[in-house]
């Protein structure tokens, strides 16, 4: 919110980078969940009053606050903030993959789609001793984690040991990161860290447990493996359902949701192939897109 603020009182031309498809409104990217069976132009009317009332909704509790702010500054106020408002009027980047979304007919023109950008490897990072050990222990692994949400670790530790305990009740052993150990039941079945590199340790796994995230997603399809969902808000409940429609993986909603529940569908996952399968077709065209290069390119070219 602050950059096109900076951008006005310095003259300068910004771009926006968006991590998430859904952060360009589309009437053509469903709200409507695709489970709800409704005929094409119902849908398309639905999902225009929904991004409406989304619109309405963050206007009134963004704008004024963030416009006074900026009368602060002596600059003139800004509408939609969380939408067009605050984008760049002439360099959006949307860094995800059109494998995973194809890009809306209806994005304006300096709205432009790349690959997914990764990078997770800090340089001073090692894997350590007794995790390598576990990955390299008997049976397999499923790897659990809420991603950038963990940092909420009082809301997230009930579904990390939800999540741990369905999966050892259906033999899999548990790989949790962003927790540490001491907030998780763990034994030689369960693992848990508070951080190491998806790149590094995903390959070891058989399966992704998460919140539906953006990153997440991308690092379990470069990865090639099928993934349980259970979101809990922003973008991850539309992720989950072009999860579902990618046949790469299922959601469980959280509410009402038990240690059996989450096991028998996990179980699933890793059970049936076509899961596992589709991922895999998926993983080589996205890791052989390099989002960030294309989006550097991108930008570069927007500023001249």
């Amino acid at each position: 919110l602050a950059a096109s603020a900076v951008a006005d009182l310095q003259g300068l031309p910004w771009a926006t980078i968006a991590p998430s498809p859904l952060s360009i409104p589309s009437p053509l990217l469903n709200i409507i969940p695709d489970g709800v069976r409704l005929p094409a132009a119902v849908r398309r009317g639905l999902n225009s009053a929904a991004w409406g009332v989304l619109r309405r909704t963050y206007r009134g509790q963004v704008d004024d606050a963030v416009n006074a702010v900026r009368h602060q500054w002596r600059l003139p106020s800004r509408r939609d903030l969380m939408y067009e408002g605050n984008r760049s009027p002439s360099c959006v980047v949307v860094v995800a993959d059109p494998a995973f979304t194809a890009r809306p007919a209806d994005w304006p023109t300096h709205v432009k789609q790349t690959g997914f950008c990764f990078w997770d490897m800090p340089h001073n990072w090692q894997m350590p001793p007794a995790l390598a050990a576990f990955l390299a222990a008997p049976g397999p692994v499923v790897a659990i984690s809420f991603g950038s949400s963990a940092v909420i670790a009082e809301e997230m530790l009930p579904f990390y040991n939800l999540a741990v305990a369905g999966a050892r009740l259906v033999g899999l052993r548990a790989l949790v990161l962003g927790a540490a150990a001491e907030d998780i039941a763990v034994g030689s079945d369960v693992y848990a860290l508070p951080f190491a590199p998806f790149s590094s340790v995903f390959e070891h796994c058989v399966a992704v447990v998460h919140h539906g995230g953006i990153g997440t997603i991308a690092q379990t399809l470069r990865a090639g493996l099928p993934m349980l969902i259970m979101p809990w808000g922003a973008d991850q409940f539309w992720n989950g359902e072009r999860v579902t429609a990618l046949g790469v993986g299922r959601v469980l909603r959280r509410p009402g949701c038990g240690a059996a529940q989450i096991g028998a569908m996990l179980r699933s996952i890793v059970d049936e192939p076509r899961y596992a399968a589709q991922s895999r077709a998926m993983s080589q065209p996205i890791a052989a897109n390099d989002g960030a290069l294309a989006a550097a390119t991108m930008v570069a070219a927007g500023f001249a």
